[in-house]
């Protein structure tokens, strides 16, 4: 059936929609004040950190204590739709469907849509373009990004007939179901590359990845050995722990673990310092090609890469340098190394507990790995190279796909709501 004779069928045409606000056709209401427990006995204390982009996992939402009057009032029900008032995901929003006994948090308001008015049709135009464009510019200027009830009441959209409503709604779950689908696909191939990725590093640095090869040339397992970081490495430090000023442009530049990837160094958002604060860091940290740097504080601990670049730069502390003995140790086999995800559990659990991560200099230089002779870990390397570039090729196409698949949700939400579904 053609979209002109579906709309038809419908009784509805593009003529018959018209421009309201928010709130003339739904009430709202913030959400109940109380402590977060866990009780089985009591109901559900849905909030903000409940909400996530899969949903909500009823399971691991808290509970709260209510008195049976507050319960009926801040109850929620089938088609209720909650929104976040406040923090980093101000706007975002969550359908209710058959949902626990619950009730919702302070920092959400819910919104209660008028009979007559789908319920649908308002929770998928509230993740649409046209609503958040809305949203950023209520949330404007304000250091804590938040909306209120008023605000969202303002929020400005086109409404057709009911009929129509239902109509787009069925549309874009039809829609979205097929990318769904082709969303699950994707990302189920990302986690195989995954696995593939960390089965190849535990194949490595166990000697099955060049058994065959120590079999062609007469070498045997026992020639592998465990030694610390401290006894194969020329040089281990880090970069400076002051934070020197620096700015978008400049005369060198400057490396902070925000740039560390596992497969190099990224200079999208690259900043620089003066020539002198560089020569009074590089006296500490002189970061040479080759090295490889190691990300040892913050979220992102444990990853580490090879400079690859040929001019010198500055380093803050939260990324160490470690530049190994060419006659005991590759630089590429010791960046595999730290990245295995063996590895890297192992060390950071060592730091687990702490209110932010943070590897020492000292314990850095007795991380234990495990080596062979030059010669195998050369192998080592080119195998890795090999496989590993094929992995990321196809990791970075999952990725690219990913996006496209967001995008098309954007459009048809675009579509649905200029009336050209």
């Amino acid at each position: 059936m053609k979209e002109k004779d579906s709309r038809e069928e419908y009784g509805a045409s593009s003529n018959a929609w018209k421009t309201i606000r928010l709130g003339d056709i739904s009430s709202t209401q913030y959400g109940y004040t109380e402590k977060a427990i866990f009780d089985d006995s009591l109901p559900k204390f849905l909030r903000i950190t409940d909400i996530h982009s899969a949903g909500v996992d009823w399971h691991a939402v808290p509970n709260c204590a209510i008195s049976k009057e507050d319960y009926s009032k801040y109850e929620l029900h089938d088609e209720d739709i909650v929104i976040a008032r406040t923090g980093a995901t101000t706007g975002k929003s969550y359908f209710i469907t058959n949902p626990p006994p619950s009730v919702f948090a302070s920092y959400l308001i819910r919104l209660t849509v008028d009979k007559g008015y789908s319920s649908k049709y308002i929770y998928y135009f509230l993740q649409s373009n046209e609503y958040w464009s809305q949203i950023i510019d209520l949330a404007a200027g304000i250091a804590q990004p938040g909306v209120n009830a008023k605000k969202l009441a303002n929020i400005v959209l086109k409404m057709p007939s009911l009929d129509e409503q239902r109509r787009i709604v069925a549309c874009i779950e039809r829609l979205f179901a097929h990318l769904d689908a082709a969303e699950q696909k994707v990302r189920q191939v990302r986690e195989a590359s995954t696995r593939r990725q960390q089965s190849l590093l535990h194949q490595a640095f166990h000697g099955e990845l060049t058994k065959k090869w120590r079999e062609a040339h007469g070498i045997t397992k026992e020639r592998w050995r465990t030694v610390k970081l401290s006894e194969v490495c020329d040089r281990i430090t880090d970069g400076t722990h002051h934070s020197p000023p620096n700015t978008a442009h400049g005369d060198v530049m400057y490396v902070t673990a925000k740039n560390i990837k596992e497969d190099g160094i990224d200079l999208t958002d690259i900043t620089y310092v003066s020539h002198e604060v560089h020569d009074e860091i590089y006296k500490r940290c002189d970061v040479k090609k080759g090295d490889v740097l190691y990300i040892k504080d913050g979220a992102t601990a444990g990853i580490a890469t090879i400079n690859d670049l040929d001019e010198p730069f500055s380093l803050l502390s939260s990324v160490a340098l470690l530049r190994p003995d060419k006659k005991k140790l590759l630089a590429g086999y010791l960046k595999y190394t730290l990245n295995d995800p063996y590895l890297k559990r192992k060390i950071l659990t060592s730091v687990a507990g702490n209110a932010i991560t943070r590897l020492t200099l000292k314990k850095i230089k007795e991380i234990p790995i495990s080596i062979c002779d030059i010669a195998e870990q050369h192998e080592i390397v080119r195998c890795l190279d090999g496989l590993m570039t094929h992995e990321r090729r196809i990791a970075s196409a999952c990725g690219t796909a990913l996006r496209q698949i967001e995008a098309l949700r954007t459009t048809i939400l675009a579509r649905a709501f200029r009336g050209e579904l």
